[in-house]
Formats: structure tokens, C-alpha cells, sequence
């Protein structure tokens, strides 16, 4: 339930942030919880890999989900400002 909760703040922050830019903040939205999906299940099955069944697994494709948020952070930071 936190994880939903998280992937709902973080992307009202991405979509905030990318219509300062005079950009639509829904395409933007849905990059991030794609990768956030992407890169959490594929941290998952390799934490599966290298930890087996155990609670790292869980952290480890948390931490994919976070990272997919920096990658989209990160490609919303630079973006050219429209607005100017």
C-alpha cells in the first residue's frame, strides 16, 4: 500500500515539473510508472537470482522503482523550458 502511495506522490512531482515547462505532465506521468514498473520487476527477478526468496527481493525491486523515477526525473530536468 505505501508503494502505491509513493508512486502517486512521486508522479504528481514529475508531472508538476514537467508542465512548469509548458509541457503535457500526463506523458510524462506515464513514463515514469512504466519504468517504474519495468525496472522493478526486473530488480525483482534478479534480486530472485541473487538472493533467492527472502525480503532483499522486495528492497531490491523497490529500489528499481526508484530508479525508474530518477531516469524520468532526470529527463524531465532537462528539458528545454517552453515557456521562455
Amino acid at each position: 500500500m505505501l508503494e502505491i502511495i509513493a508512486l502517486f506522490l512521486l508522479t504528481r512531482v514529475i508531472g508538476d515539473r514537467a508542465a512548469e515547462k509548458g509541457y503535457r505532465a500526463w506523458v510524462y506521468k506515464i513514463l515514469m510508472v512504466g519504468l517504474w514498473f519495468l525496472l522493478e520487476s526486473i530488480f525483482f527477478f534478479s534480486g530472485l537470482v541473487l538472493f533467492g526468496h527472502s525480503i532483499p527481493v522486495y528492497l531490491f525491486g523497490l529500489f528499481g522503482g526508484f530508479t525508474g523515477f530518477l531516469i524520468t526525473l532526470l529527463i524531465v530536468k532537462n528539458l528545454t523550458d517552453k515557456n521562455k
